[in-house]
């Protein structure tokens, strides 16, 4: 008897089980149980997994298959009802698996019998299994390995959900609904709030600032080498192998010593830890009491892989709406983007785009919006929209059918009935509006490009950066609005840029930028190239994740810059996201490449509504509204020139600066007026 006779019996089982041949399936798990108990004993993972399969197995037979799963735990080490339950156990990814397995099983049975019990013990198991994740989520230091923890498992978020909603339904009690949310809000921008609460952390918990320092001197070190290898990596000729592999050496190395000092804080300075990885999440009535405007609702999206959980959340109101995905959701944001980004009048699929785009933008509508509409009673929403939902421009979809595909400018975008904004989650949503801007002025970056092939590190990964006509023009018609300092053509270098971005109340950069959906911490901004050896005038979002921001707003009128790749748990990681984690409180983006005309002329439309004390959403919004108008009866009406902007985080106007001085000169003779008077009497 072998390891290899007990995997191949367990994985034989496995194809069985996946058939639905359950009686096949018990008897290759039942092989593979005796001999791993030979080999190991009662005590040992890999007999811990077979007991969970045989669960599954005979899930027919309650009795059967709940004793393999009590079995499953013995094995494993885990006692629910023990103060540290999972300090005891050998594996706690095995034990994930199990407690999924049984919760599952349990709903399964509700589903059939109808007996609430069965509801109330699975919603007990899988809030172990969620209170198990964010134990293992704490002992990883790297943010991809967290990522991956909630990539695997994500559909234990989708399923505590749906047994807190079904709960909700039988009980009537809307504490479920609330608990169904803050589960929501758990799976929402992890690695993104982790950072927001690092700066807290490290003033709370007391670590010396030379051990601070070290930290962040190692990270921008890693980000760098990264980076050079990931340039060197993407070349298909002349790629230096040996430098690779040097690369990967110092990196490594670099790691090791970053994780050696990352295990000294945590056992120095738990707090520090504590403070970062267990940050308070918001809940439904902190949104409602202190976050949320009067005239503002919160439309937060869950999507899992069969259901769709759509919170709407106002500061008087509260539903939760069930969407059952049995319609292809990715495939269709991705047409439906395409359809717009695509859009070319003198293309030869002109008419059959715009049939698509009317089609899919009503459908869609109909899909994930109109159920939701009943209990909007505002016009402001903010969305957070989880999953491909983030790659969606709202705004753009129709809210009846088109009466004529390729007369956009009577077509009926949700734009013209309601104001949108984004956030990442709730719990970023509510940080955002607690900080208050420490930056000096507006500060915009117009470079020039002369159509200049990018070539990155002379690697064959080129980007043309071709001529920006209207950037320049448009920097300079908002200095004339705000005022501040803006760096044009050539003075537009990076390093500029790292120089005097600290410094903004207001970051407005009219670059190139790109997406990278393979890679997002690769999406890029590109500013001025200079002929440095150095540098290759790229600010990547991993660089953004190593500086310090204290803007308010931070407006990237650039292509792309609010796309990139998904990252389930964490969202779309994007340029936009990069600036939050920078420390910005809001930003304008982009979802797709823009005309930079049609760019120019909204952003210089946005600003002076802004200079006039309207909200930034409101700005935006009223931005292309007017541009809409204006373009009455043309093609520019079309969604590829005024959808792609979109506004995120705190959406309340910008402080009012300072008095003129005239009035100063006015409230003073005033002042001595009054003065006067008094002292007469």
């Amino acid at each position: 008897l072998s390891a290899d006779q007990a995997d191949a019996m367990a994985r034989i089982g496995g194809v069985y089980l996946q058939q639905k041949k359950l009686p096949q399936a018990e008897s290759y798990f039942q092989q593979s149980l005796t001999i791993r108990l030979k080999l190991y004993g009662k005590i040992h993972p890999d007999v811990a997994d077979v007991y969970a399969k045989l669960a599954k197995s005979c899930a027919w037979d309650e009795i059967c298959a709940l004793d393999y799963c009590d079995s499953a735990y013995v094995s494993i080490g885990y006692r629910p009802n023990h103060i540290q339950p999972f300090t005891t156990v050998s594996s706690p990814i095995q034990l994930l698996t199990i407690l999924q397995t049984r919760a599952s099983l349990l709903t399964s049975y509700y589903d059939s019998t109808k007996s609430i019990e069965y509801l109330f013990v699975a919603d007990s198991i899988f809030q172990q299994a969620l209170q198990l994740i964010n134990f293992i989520k704490n002992s990883f230091d790297e943010p991809a390995s967290r990522i991956a923890l909630l990539d695997n498992y994500f559909q234990i978020y989708e399923k505590a959900i749906a047994v807190k909603d079904e709960l909700k339904k039988v009980t009537c009690d809307v504490k479920y609904w609330e608990e169904a949310f803050f589960i929501a809000e758990q799976s929402n921008a992890i690695i993104l709030n982790e950072a927001l609460h690092t700066v807290d952390a490290e003033e709370f918990a007391g670590i010396p600032d030379s051990l601070l320092a070290q930290d962040r001197q190692l990270k921008i070190d890693l980000a760098f080498l990264e980076k050079l290898l990931f340039e060197e990596n993407l070349k298909v000729t002349n790629r230096d192998l040996a430098k690779s592999n040097r690369l990967n050496d110092r990196i490594l190395a670099l790691k090791m010593q970053r994780e050696n000092l990352l295990h000294k804080l945590r056992k120095e300075y738990p707090t520090y830890f504590e403070l970062r990885y267990n940050a308070k999440l918001v809940n439904v009535q902190d949104l409602q009491k202190n976050v949320l405007r009067h005239d503002q609702t919160l439309l937060s999206y869950f999507i899992g892989e069969d259901n769709i959980f759509a919170f709407v959340i106002s500061a008087r109101t509260f539903e939760v709406v069930h969407i059952k995905k049995d319609f292809p959701l990715e495939s269709w944001t991705e047409d439906f983007v395409n359809s717009i980004y695509r859009f070319n009048p003198g293309s030869p699929d002109y008419d059959v785009l715009n049939q698509k785009y009317a089609n899919i933008g009503h459908e869609m509508f109909q899909l994930i919006f109109e159920p939701v509409q009943p209990f909007i009673h505002t016009k402001r929403i903010v969305i957070i929209p989880g999953g491909v939902l983030g790659y969606l421009p709202f705004e753009a979809l129709l809210t009846a059918p088109a009466t004529d595909y390729n007369r956009f400018d009577t077509q009926d975008f949700l734009l013209k009935k309601y104001q949108i904004s984004y956030c990442y989650s709730g719990t970023l949503l509510q940080d955002v509006q607690r900080k208050t801007s420490r930056g000096k002025r507006f500060i915009a970056f117009a470079p020039s490009y002369g159509g200049d092939t990018l070539d990155i590190r002379s690697d064959p990964w080129k980007a043309v950066l071709g001529s920006l006509t209207y950037n320049r023009r448009e920097a300079e018609a908002i200095q004339r609005i705000m005022g501040g300092k803006v760096f044009l053509g050539e003075q537009a270098t990076e390093s500029q840029f790292l120089k005097s971005a600290f410094d903004a109340d207001i970051l407005h950069l009219a670059t190139h930028g790109k997406a990278n959906d393979q890679h997002g911490e690769y999406s890029y901004l590109a500013f001025y190239q200079t002929s440095d050896s150095v540098e290759n005038e790229l600010v990547f979002v991993k660089d953004l994740y190593n500086m310090r921001l204290q803007a308010s707003l931070v407006v990237l009128s650039a292509c792309e810059t609010g796309v990139g790749e998904f990252q389930r748990g964490e969202g779309i990681v994007s340029m936009a996201r990069g600036f939050f984690y920078a420390g910005a409180s809001s930003i304008i983006t982009t979802l797709w490449s823009i005309d930079d005309n049609a760019s120019a002329e909204i952003m210089v439309a946005f600003y002076k509504n802004l200079k006039a004390g309207q909200p930034k959403d409101e700005a935006l919004r009223n931005a292309k509204l007017n541009y809409l108008s204006r373009m009455q009866n043309t093609n520019r009406s079309h969604p590829l020139f005024w959808a792609a902007f979109v506004p995120a985080g705190n959406m309340e106007p910008l402080p009012v600066g300072e008095l003129p001085r005239w009035w100063v000169w006015v409230l003073a003779a005033l002042a001595i007026g009054l003065l006067v008077k008094v002292f007469r009497r």
